[in-house]
C-alpha cells in the first residue's frame, strides 16, 4: 500500500470520527440528556453549598452562548413544610464568561432574577431555618474552605421580597460589578459563613424617589446564633456612610452598631425629592441599639456650608453642632449651637419621627442686624436699603415640619447699636415682638420699638402676603435716612428721587406686603419729594403703588399756604407723564413762586395769588382751572398790577375770561384797565385779546 493511500485513510477516519462526534452532540442535545445532566449537577451543588433541600422545575443550558435558565428554583431550610421555604426564585438567567471555563471563581457576565422571595425564620430559642452546608473536615480542627467566588458584570434583580419572621422588605435592584466571595469554617465546632461583598455600580430606585447610583461593600461573619458585620460602606452619590453591626444572639435579637458618615444634604434633596432641603454639609458619627421593643441611638453631628435658599428668608455660611440620642419616637439635640449671621444661638433641638415635627428653643446673641435684613430682604418690601445695624440678642422657639415646611417661630428681639458703626450704616435700637407663620405667611407683631440718631418707630399689628394690618407711628427729624428704603419701595425701575425733611406719620401699613397701602395722617416740615418742596405740609394720606391722595391738607413755602385735595394716579410707585391726576387748591394771598415749589411748576411767571385753582389732566399735560386774583402780576413780557377772572390753561395755552387787568403806570398817570378775554400761547408767546380798555400807557407792556 502506497504511503499516499495511507494518508488519505487517516484522514477520512479522523473527519468521519470528528462526524460522527458531532451527531453523537447533536443527537444528546436533540434529547435533552445535557442539561438533565447539568441540572442533576446544579442541583447537587447548590445543595451541598446550602446544606438545603433544591428543587429547580427547569433547566436549560445554552452551550453556544454559555447561557444558563433556571426555573422555579427552591431551596428548602430547616423550615417546617407549612412555612415559605428559605429561598423561591421564578426565573434566574445567567450568562458565563468564557474565563471561568478555566478559573475556579465563577464569572458572569450577567445575572438576571426575577421575583425571588427570601424567608428567613429565627425562633425564640436562636434556631433558624438557615441549613448548614455538607462538607466534611477533620473534627476539633478550625477549618475554612471557600464555598464560592462569584463576580457579575451586570445584575438585575425584580420584584422580589425579603422576609424576617414576617417582617417583608421589598427588593429591586441594578447594577453592575458585583463581586461576592463566601466562606466556610468552623472554630470550636460552630460553623460559620464568611462574606465579603463589593458592588460599585447600584442602580437604585423605590416609589416616590428619584433612582440614583451608589456603591456599597461589606464583610460579615454569619454564625448559627450571631451575625457580625464588621465594616459596610456605602456611598451614595455625594455622600458617604462607614457602620459596624453585631447581632449577639437570635434568640434574643438585639443590634449593637456604630457608624460615622459624610451627608451632602444635597442627595437628600435630590434623592427623596424634598425641594426645601437646604444645602450644606452634615458629618455624624455615633453609636446604637435595635432591638425587637428598643431602638436608641446616640452620637455628636457637625454641620457646615449650610444655605437657606427660601424666598423669605435667605443666608449662606451657617454652621451648627451638637449631640444627640433617640429613641423610636423622639430624637433630642440638647446642646444645639448654630453659627449664623454674624452671632450664635444656643438651646435644645427635638424631633418627633411621626409627622417629622421639629422644635427649636434657642438664645441668640452677638448676630448682625445689618446681615438679618439682608437674610429677609423681599423685592416686594426690601429691607436692605434701611442700612441699620446693630448686635441682636434673641430668645425664640422656631417649629417645623420635614424640609422645614410650615415655619412657625416666636420671640423677642433686642438691639444693640454698635459703639463705632461701620460706614454707610445706620446705628438703630429696637425691642421687637415677633410671632411668624410660614403656612399662613403672617407675622404678628406684638408692642414693638425701632429707633435710630434721627428716627423713631413705634408698631404693632400684622405684616402679611394678603392682608397685613400695621399700625404705626414715625418720627424721623432727618427723612433722607429713609430716602434709599422710599425709593427702593417705588419699585426696581422708578428712578431715584431726593428725599428730605422732618415728618410725623400716624397710620397703618395695610394689603399685600409686596404692594402695600400706607394710609393715615402726616406732618412734615422742611419736606422735599422729587422737584416738590414745602416748608410745611399736613393732612390725611393715602399711598400705594398706583395712587398718591393727599386730603385735607395744608401746604405752606415761605409766605404762602395753600389748602390742597391731592391725588395723583401712580405707575408702580412712579408718577409717569401719561399719568393722571387732580387737584383742589384755595389760596389766600400766596406767592407765585412759592405755590410753583409747592406743585414742581417752572412757569416765568411771579406775583401775589389768592383764588380756588382745580387741577386735571396728565403729569405731560396738565390743565388748570378756577377763578383767581393776582396782584403785582409779572410773565412772559407782560406786567400788571392786578389780574382777575376765570382760567382756564391747557396744552400751554393760558385763557382766562371776564379778565380784569389793571396795567401799571408811571407815577402821576391814571393805571391802564382792561376788561374782556385773553389768550396766552405760552409756547409762542402770542397774545390773542377781546377787550376793552382806557387809559393803557404803552411803556408798561415790555
Amino acid at each position: 500500500m502506497s504511503r499516499g493511500k495511507s494518508i488519505r485513510r487517516l484522514l477520512i477516519a479522523t473527519l468521519a470520527s470528528a462526524l460522527g462526534l458531532v451527531l453523537w452532540a447533536g443527537l444528546l442535545a436533540w434529547t435533552g440528556l445535557p442539561d438533565l445532566w447539568a441540572r442533576r449537577a446544579v442541583i447537587g451543588e447548590i445543595e451541598n453549598m446550602t446544606g438545603g433541600r433544591v428543587e429547580l422545575r427547569g433547566f436549560h443550558f445554552d452551550w453556544l452562548h454559555l447561557r444558563a435558565t433556571l426555573d422555579g428554583l427552591t431551596i428548602h431550610g430547616r423550615e417546617a413544610a407549612s412555612d415559605a421555604p428559605l429561598l423561591h426564585v421564578d426565573s434566574l438567567l445567567v450568562e458565563i464568561r468564557t474565563e471561568s471555563l478555566w478559573r475556579r471563581a465563577i464569572s458572569l457576565s450577567r445575572l438576571e432574577i426575577e421575583r425571588p422571595a427570601v424567608s428567613v425564620r429565627v425562633a425564640t430559642d436562636g434556631t433558624s431555618n438557615v441549613p448548614a452546608p455538607r462538607v466534611r473536615h477533620a473534627p476539633d480542627r478550625p477549618w475554612r474552605a471557600r464555598l464560592f467566588e462569584l463576580s457579575v458584570g451586570e445584575l438585575r434583580l425584580d420584584d422580589g421580597e425579603m422576609s424576617y419572621n414576617n417582617v417583608r422588605v421589598p427588593l429591586a435592584v441594578s447594577g453592575r460589578n458585583l463581586e461576592f466571595a463566601l466562606d466556610y469554617a468552623t472554630s470550636s465546632n460552630r460553623p460559620l459563613y464568611i462574606g465579603e461583598i463589593g458592588w460599585k455600580q447600584i442602580r437604585f430606585s423605590a416609589r416616590g424617589y428619584l433612582p440614583f447610583g451608589l456603591s456599597a461593600s461589606a464583610k460579615f461573619t454569619l454564625e448559627p446564633d450571631a451575625v457580625h458585620v464588621t465594616q459596610v460602606v456605602v456611598h451614595l452619590p455625594h455622600s458617604t456612610l462607614d457602620a459596624q453591626a453585631d447581632l449577639a444572639s437570635f434568640a434574643q435579637p438585639s443590634w449593637n452598631f456604630r457608624y460615622r458618615g459624610w451627608l451632602d444634604l444635597a442627595d437628600v434633596r435630590e434623592i427623596l425629592r424634598k425641594p426645601r432641603t437646604p444645602g450644606g454639609k452634615v458629618e455624624f458619627t455615633g453609636d446604637g441599639r435595635y432591638g425587637a421593643t428598643r431602638f436608641s441611638l446616640g452620637g455628636h453631628y457637625s454641620a457646615s456650608e449650610i444655605s437657606m435658599p427660601y424666598e423669605w428668608f435667605h443666608a449662606n455660611g451657617i454652621s451648627a453642632r451638637g449631640d444627640y440620642q433617640a429613641d423610636g419616637r423622639a430624637l433630642d439635640v440638647p446642646n444645639l449651637e448654630v453659627r449664623a449671621l454674624g452671632g450664635t444661638l444656643r438651646g435644645r433641638l427635638h424631633l418627633d419621627f411621626p409627622g417629622l415635627r421639629f422644635r427649636a428653643d434657642t438664645t441668640g446673641d452677638g448676630i448682625s442686624v445689618a446681615q438679618t435684613l439682608a437674610s429677609v430682604d423681599h423685592r416686594g418690601f426690601p429691607l436692605n436699603p434701611l442700612h441699620w445695624d446693630a448686635a441682636m440678642q434673641v430668645t425664640a422657639s422656631t417649629q417645623w415640619n420635614a424640609d422645614f415646611k410650615n415655619v412657625q417661630t416666636h420671640g423677642v428681639a433686642i438691639w444693640t447699636p454698635p459703639a463705632a458703626p461701620a460706614a454707610g450704616t445706620i446705628p438703630a435700637a429696637a425691642r421687637l415682638d415677633f410671632d411668624y407663620s410660614d403656612a399662613r405667611h403672617l407675622a404678628r407683631i406684638g408692642p414693638s420699638e425701632i429707633s435710630t440718631p434721627s428716627s423713631r418707630v413705634v408698631f404693632q399689628g400684622a405684616i402679611a402676603g394678603r392682608a397685613s394690618a400695621l399700625d404705626l407711628t414715625l418720627d424721623s427729624s432727618n427723612l433722607s435716612d429713609w430716602a434709599d428704603f422710599i425709593n427702593c419701595i417705588r419699585g426696581p425701575d422708578a428712578e431715584p428721587v431726593p428725599i428730605g425733611g422732618r415728618v410725623h406719620w400716624v397710620g397703618r401699613v395695610e394689603g399685600p406686603i409686596a404692594h402695600p397701602t400706607f394710609t393715615g395722617s402726616v406732618r412734615a416740615e422742611q419736606a422735599r419729594y422729587d422737584n416738590l418742596g414745602w416748608d410745611q405740609i399736613e393732612g390725611a394720606l393715602r399711598y400705594d403703588s398706583d395712587s398718591f391722595e393727599l386730603q385735607h391738607a395744608i401746604a405752606r413755602r415761605g409766605r404762602s399756604s395753600v389748602q390742597i385735595d391731592l391725588s395723583l394716579q401712580l405707575n408702580k410707585w412712579a408718577f409717569q407723564p401719561d399719568d393722571t391726576w387732580s387737584l383742589d387748591a384755595s389760596v389766600v394771598r400766596s406767592d407765585i413762586n412759592d405755590l410753583q415749589h409747592l406743585f414742581g411748576w417752572a412757569y416765568p411767571a411771579q406775583g401775589i395769588l389768592t383764588g380756588e385753582i382745580h387741577g386735571r389732566g396728565t403729569r405731560a399735560e396738565p390743565e388748570l382751572s378756577g377763578l383767581f386774583d393776582l396782584t403785582d402780576v409779572s410773565g412772559w413780557g407782560w406786567n400788571f398790577s392786578r389780574a382777575r377772572g376765570e382760567l382756564a390753561a391747557r396744552q400751554g395755552t393760558v385763557r382766562i375770561s371776564n379778565a380784569e387787568l389793571r396795567l401799571p403806570a408811571p407815577s402821576g398817570v391814571s393805571p391802564g384797565l382792561l376788561t374782556g378775554n385773553l389768550e396766552f400761547d405760552t409756547r409762542t408767546n402770542q397774545v390773542a385779546l377781546d377787550v376793552t380798555g382806557a387809559v393803557i400807557p404803552l411803556e408798561s407792556i415790555a
